[in-house]
């Protein structure tokens, strides 16, 4: 059994960027919750290199637009 901590998990609440990861790099989420103190949908991705490398494109992309 793998025990995984917090570091190893990434939240993503912007339906942007969670769209972003899954059509355009083909990263499937583990999970979609809801926080209800904030009212907001996030999606847990787990973290490894295709998902840091995909995090990289978007902040390039964010920062030329």
């Amino acid at each position: 059994m793998v025990k995984l901590n917090k570091d190893d998990l990434f939240y993503c609440y912007s339906g942007k960027l969670k769209s972003f990861l899954v059509y355009q790099n083909d990263i499937k989420y583990l999970h979609k919750g809801h926080n209800y103190k904030t009212k907001r949908d996030f999606w847990l991705f787990f973290r490894d290199e295709k998902l840091k490398s995909a995090l990289d494109q978007w902040s390039i992309n964010k920062i030329n637009k």
